[in-house]
């Protein structure tokens, strides 16, 4: 509701100056304004709604979340942790538990309200003027494309650095845990 709320304003915008402005039809100049401005208010407050459960649900999931990887951990074997080091666990429980915080949370809302911006959008270009609407389509292939291709590339790249990170962390987790013995 929020995102095609908040493009609305394009449209007033585009009735005010094609049919009041331009006609001189300065009576009608109030009412337009009073509903930019009722629509705007509705929109800012539906996006700051959005916002506080989403944040609220986020919480909520890494909350149950670290409480599962906690129980998790405690039920593994001895073999386990002389196999794993401590801070690659720590590492990995914290950041992965955030990453899918980052994922489940704000990207599911991201692909949710990018969705309906893009409909929306594409909607009302096809509306006003579909030629240059389907024209200005024909470049997202080209997107979708690359972003195929870095994507891929990317994969790798992330791979690696959470290997590195974990790395980081175990060496820390060892440094510090053993500074009463090196002093």
């Amino acid at each position: 509701v929020a995102t095609p709320l908040g493009l609305l304003h394009p449209l007033f915008w585009k009735y005010m100056v094609d049919d009041v402005l331009m006609p001189n039809q300065y009576g009608k100049l109030p009412t337009v304004l009073l509903w930019m401005t009722f629509m705007h208010l509705f929109s800012v407050s539906t996006d700051g709604w959005r916002g506080y459960l989403l944040d609220k649900a986020g919480a909520k999931v890494v909350f149950d979340l670290r409480n599962r990887v906690y129980r998790k951990l405690q039920g593994q074997s001895l073999a386990y942790f002389h196999k794993n080091k401590t801070g690659d666990l720590q590492t990995r429980v914290m950041d992965d538990v955030n990453s899918v915080q980052d994922v489940a949370i704000k990207g599911f809302d991201t692909i949710i309200s990018e969705t309906a911006r893009f409909i929306w959008v594409c909607g009302v270009l096809l509306w006003l003027q579909w030629k240059v609407g389907l024209l200005s389509l024909v470049p997202l292939v080209f997107v979708w494309l690359g972003n195929r291709t870095f994507g891929k590339k990317m994969k790798g790249i992330y791979k690696d650095a959470r290997d590195m990170q974990g790395a980081i962390g175990a060496k820390l987790s060892e440094n510090v845990q053993g500074v009463a013995v090196i002093k």
